[in-house]
């Protein structure tokens, strides 16, 4: 959750991922709380913290916003 360890630890090295067109982390809610997914690519150095996982695939709707413009 926000303002815990392992977060703080996701979003230092998110911010530290290159930027592009398109999103490669993904955000959704469970019942026990949110979950946070990067696409991983072959090299990445990715932290001790975290597990790889085989993400089911399939279509997936991703929505962007900016929050307060309109």
């Amino acid at each position: 959750m926000f303002g815990e360890g392992t977060f703080n630890i996701f979003d230092q090295w998110l911010s530290s991922q290159k930027g592009g067109l398109f999103p490669k982390d993904f955000l959704y809610w469970v019942r026990e709380g949110f979950v946070w997914l990067y696409m991983y690519e072959d090299g990445m150095n990715v932290p001790k913290e975290f597990e790889l996982i085989d993400f089911q695939g399939g279509l997936y709707a991703v929505a962007t916003d900016i929050d307060q413009k309109r």
